[in-house]
């Protein structure tokens, strides 16, 4: 498994009223976790509450997305000294994206693709070609 972990990343400007920087009371950290399913590699981002942010690259796992997200919270859980299975009991935030659909779409792959549109917008086509051109999409 490839993986990128364990880089200190300088402290975020701004960060949410409720999230501490200092801990006041000895208890479970609480971590904010964004993870980005893109097309070859799954990246996520792990804030802890002194503001420490820890980036993991994982492979993408096209044919089971679920896996990939799984694996690469297994590389965060290893990243942290953390037993297995145990980092989303501890996730204050868990936020989840995914670049595979837009990045088909741009790259003009995948399965051929149809539109049905209800009365009253037969233009959609016309709009869409038009930002096409905009764009710079041919």
């Amino acid at each position: 498994m490839c993986c990128v972990s364990g880089d200190d990343v300088s402290h975020p400007a701004e960060l949410p009223a409720t999230f501490s920087t200092r801990r006041r009371v000895v208890e479970p950290v609480g971590y904010y976790v964004g993870i980005d399913i893109g097309g070859t590699f799954t990246d996520t981002v792990l804030l802890d509450d002194r503001g420490v942010a820890r980036l993991l690259k994982t492979p993408t796992t096209l044919d089971d997305p679920a896996r990939g997200v799984n694996n690469a919270l297994a590389l965060a859980e290893r990243d942290l000294g953390l037993p297995e299975d145990s980092l989303l009991r501890e996730v204050t935030y868990f936020g989840l994206g995914t670049t595979v659909a837009t990045n088909a779409l741009i790259e003009r792959k995948g399965v051929r693709t149809g539109i049905i549109t209800t009365a009253g917008f037969r233009d959609t086509i016309l709009v869409q070609r038009g930002m096409g051109h905009w764009a710079g999409r041919e």
